[in-house]
């Protein structure tokens, strides 16, 4: 246990439901507030963070900001051009940590958007998000801004849907190829650094997040993580999907399709008909047969693929949680509209 640690252990044994700095702070979102008081992982790393900070945890988490680069901008040599753009805007990492998502931790990471998501669309995921490690990045802003540094970012970020990105938003300049392959992800708001934080870490490295947050600066460590990782940028992986599509077209040609099951052979011509076509197709089915299949088949094909040409959202389907409006952080909200401080 690090000695900052075990100085701040049992400071705050009994975990409200409420934050001491006051959800205004953290969200402008009354339905996220009413469920993250309850939820553990939030609840946790709020605890921590008041351990570590305490007077000063508002204005830290007000200059404060979460990116992680996924698997997929990593492969593509993003990570570079994600970091040029936060340095252009003010936004300096403190600490960078390589995290992995697995299927378990992709859902609950995600829990109240993919309420939305189709099945096909979460099986997509899988493959997209737990194909190679991702890049935690927490930044820092130290300029006079007139929203949190984690708002702003995601007004500037941009849509994931390639038709309403604007020319300066983050996502165009990434030249993303899909909605789901969208190479990064960052916090909306204050109260979604500490959630996601609280879901990625343990208690001593939230410790060493939030110690880094406020003194911010990088240690030598994390130094090293971020300047390997923007040393991987100058070897790209191409992800395009008509390329996908033929290579997986060319590895299934070459294995013997004699001694499949008649339904699976059906199935992968039914899918690879569809998206040569450039047609959306039922994934699932398709992912299976290529599984049977035995082919040698290169992970990143499968996940364009899916990511171009799978169904995404149910039918009538909704988030439980949108994307916060950055705009809504320059209204005063009405003080019955988020939860009361627990007494």
């Amino acid at each position: 246990m690090s000695a900052h640690l075990a100085r701040h252990s049992g400071v705050r044994d009994v975990i409200t439901t409420d934050p001491a700095v006051g959800w205004d702070t953290l969200t402008r979102m009354p339905a996220k507030a009413r469920l993250y008081r309850c939820e553990t992982y939030f609840r946790e790393a709020m605890a921590d963070l008041d351990a570590v900070l305490g007077a000063e945890t508002a204005p830290v988490l007000y200059r404060s900001a979460l990116v992680i680069i996924k698997a997929d901008g990593l492969i593509a040599g993003k990570q570079r051009t994600i970091h040029d753009f936060l340095l252009r805007h003010d936004l300096c990492p403190v600490a960078a940590r390589q995290i992995r998502f697995t299927r378990m931790l992709a859902r609950e990471f995600w829990r109240y958007q993919l309420t939305l998501a189709s099945l096909d669309r979460l099986a997509v995921n899988d493959w997209v998000l737990t194909a190679g490690p991702a890049l935690l990045l927490l930044l820092r802003t130290d300029g006079e801004h007139d929203l949190p540094a984690s708002v702003r970012l995601s007004g500037l970020k941009g849509s994931a849907n390639q038709s309403e990105q604007r020319p300066d938003s983050l996502r165009y300049l990434l030249g993303q190829p899909s909605r789901l392959v969208n190479f990064f992800h960052c916090a909306d708001e204050p109260a979604d650094i500490v959630r996601e934080l609280g879901m990625l870490f343990d208690r001593q490295t939230r410790y060493a997040l939030f110690g880094a947050l406020a003194a911010g600066q990088l240690s030598r460590a994390d130094a090293e993580v971020l300047d390997a990782a923007l040393d991987d940028a100058a070897t790209p992986c191409i992800l395009d999907a008509a390329e996908a599509v033929r290579r997986l077209a060319a590895a299934l040609a070459a294995c013997d399709q004699d001694r499949l099951d008649p339904a699976v052979r059906a199935d992968l011509r039914t899918g690879l008909e569809g998206m040569r076509a450039q047609q959306t197709i039922a994934w699932r089915p398709f992912e299976a047969a290529l599984l049977a299949s035995g082919a040698e088949l290169d992970p990143w094909d499968i996940a364009m693929a899916g990511s171009s040409f799978a169904v995404n959202d149910v039918d009538g389907g909704s988030k439980v949680l949108v994307n916060a409006d950055p705009e809504s952080w320059r209204r005063p909200i009405p003080s019955d509209e988020l939860p009361r401080r627990a007494s």
